[in-house]
């Protein structure tokens, strides 16, 4: 066990040189920042919005824009960011020189990748609590007491959510760690990103996996658990063929 963990524990470490937990702080906050600011300043607009179900509403408000947009676009960076700290430092032949199996090299950066995102992920969920709990005291109509926080079913959507990113962070992984330039691996996730975003209508679109946290969202907004549960068997899958193909071609490359 420790020959994993002790990977893992080394990976943390090199993040805390990185820039990686200010971006996760920064964009956890970003949205629930924002739409704080907006509720406060526009009440007449937002008051009839939230009326009934108030924390629910006011939760879709913020996870619209953080499923859509913030979500992809952090796993993408965080995830270059990441590995990019080896290609800076030029450190990948002194990892592959230790005492450590391919393995366990492999998969303890994953893992701290994953503990990013779903930081991310919890990280948002309090912030947007938090802006709730703010608005409802300072303008009390909105009416977000603290005995109303869903927090079962905000924990259940925040499993949802991380599911549906998982095969963008594997990909991504993968890509990242197979180009030393940082613009190519970033430019390829934001381009697949739009391209999703592009052909939303398409019939098939279920099996593009760079528009799931969207599509998640709105099936779970639309009461559509067949949808949701089909994104999620989907977003699995794939995470399991980009983690096979980018786990043998990394081990294959470094051979060489």
């Amino acid at each position: 066990m420790n020959l994993f963990l002790n990977p893992i524990r080394t990976e943390l470490l090199k993040s805390k040189r990185s820039s990686a937990l200010w971006l996760t702080l920064f964009a956890g906050a970003f949205i629930p920042a924002i739409q704080l600011l907006i509720c406060l300043l526009r009440p007449e607009i937002f008051l009839p919005r939230i009326r009934t179900g108030p924390w629910e509403k006011y939760s879709q408000i913020n996870w619209k824009q953080i499923s859509t947009v913030i979500l992809p676009l952090f796993v993408i960076l965080i995830t270059n960011l990441l590995v990019q700290i080896e290609f800076r430092n030029n450190t990948w032949k002194q990892v592959y020189a230790t005492p450590v199996s391919f393995v366990s090299i492999f998969f303890s950066k994953l893992v701290v990748i994953q503990f990013f995102v779903l930081l991310f992920l919890l990280l948002s969920g309090a912030f947007i609590i938090a802006g709730g709990l703010t608005v409802g005291a300072v303008i009390p109509r909105y009416d977000l007491p603290v005995a109303d926080i869903p927090l079962t079913a905000s924990l259940k959507f925040l499993s949802r959510m991380y599911i549906s990113v998982l095969p963008i962070s594997v990909f991504q992984y993968a890509l990242s760690g197979r180009y030393k330039n940082f613009i190519v691996s970033v430019a390829t996730g934001l381009m697949l990103w739009v391209t999703g975003l592009v052909i939303m209508e398409w019939e098939h679109i279920q099996l593009y996996p760079y528009i799931y946290s969207t599509l998640a969202f709105f099936y779970d907004l639309k009461g559509q658990p067949e949808e949701s549960g089909a994104i999620l068997r989907n977003a699995f899958l794939w995470t399991a063929f980009f983690l096979t193909i980018g786990f043998l071609e990394n081990y294959y490359r470094k051979q060489r």
